[in-house]
């Protein structure tokens, strides 16, 4: 079995894996790598609850945690420093849905970002998509065997997102193509939900956020991120709160932001998502501009 029990970030207690993946389809959690090790008292490494999301008819093996970072060590009187790798290959070996897979990926993107596709573009991505032929290789680690390496286009931030929160990909090893450079995705996903420098680098920023209307005359909404971040310039520390500023009219106009209203002061968070450079000054901002596909929120 895996790891059964750690600690909540966001309920500060500790909790089973099962509770996790209840109190998630609840709505009282929301980020699957809000956990910490309990294994010792030293070792306090981060951990994603597996399946968080998933119904019980949809689990391969009920919810465990596992690791953050592919291969990342528990301290050496933690417990599960030594069952850990033998539990998961156990998993590899009597549950086909739990193989890894190395994904490499194109993201289709103009010169702003992330753009609504058109019927005649979506129908193009479904063909060479289904026309790349998916490779199976055996790995050099014995615990990765029948990895299953993935290429296809990404033309959507929903879609990047649900890669790099699926379970089935190994974020450390599938990599982007972002203007013909690739990047892994552990790299290319910046958390703020701790205190982290920023620097002026294309990737996608997430974190938990509250959105709130400064003016009821404004023409504009404020997206916060609930963390300060950091950056360094002229040799001094700017800490803030990065946010990102979206006008009222575009959330009507756009369908995959309108559930955002529903959280407007009422100091309820969210899970946001921006795909693209930060603006580093006195403050540290998002700007949209007219790129409304460049953010997704859950």
């Amino acid at each position: 079995m895996g790891i059964e029990y750690a600690y909540s970030l966001e309920l500060k207690r500790d909790i089973s894996a099962l509770e996790a993946n209840q109190y998630c389809r609840q709505g009282r959690l929301k980020d699957k790598r809000a956990f910490k090790c309990i294994g010792s008292e030293d070792c306090q490494i981060n951990l994603t609850c597996a399946n968080f999301s998933a119904l019980p008819s949809q689990w391969g093996v009920a919810p465990y945690y596992k690791p953050s970072k592919e291969g990342e060590e528990h301290s050496s009187n933690c417990p599960y420093n030594k069952h850990h790798k033998a539990n998961s290959k156990n998993r590899l070996v009597s549950n086909k849905s739990s193989f890894k897979k190395t994904g490499h990926f194109n993201l289709i993107l103009d010169n702003g970002g992330f753009t609504k596709s058109s019927s005649s573009s979506q129908s193009n991505a479904g063909r060479s998509i289904s026309s790349i032929k998916h490779l199976y290789t055996t790995n050099v680690d014995p615990t990765q065997k029948n990895v299953k390496k993935r290429n296809a286009d990404i033309g959507s931030l929903k879609k990047l997102v649900d890669v790099f929160e699926s379970d089935d990909y190994d974020n450390s090893a599938t990599t982007v193509k972002i203007n013909s450079t690739p990047i892994s995705l552990e790299k290319l996903f910046h958390s703020l939900d701790d205190h982290s420098e920023l620097f002026k680098e294309i990737r996608v920023y997430f974190g938990e956020a509250k959105i709130y209307e400064r003016n009821s005359e404004d023409n504009f909404y404020i997206i916060e991120y609930t963390m300060e971040s950091f950056h360094r310039i002229n040799k001094k520390m700017i800490t803030r709160k990065p946010s990102i500023l979206i006008y009222k009219n575009q959330i009507q106009k756009h369908r995959h932001l309108r559930g955002l209203q529903k959280y407007v002061n009422t100091n309820s968070t969210f899970n946001c998502y921006f795909f693209g450079i930060p603006t580093l000054h006195d403050y540290i901002n998002f700007e949209l501009k007219n790129n409304f596909y460049n953010i997704l929120f859950r």
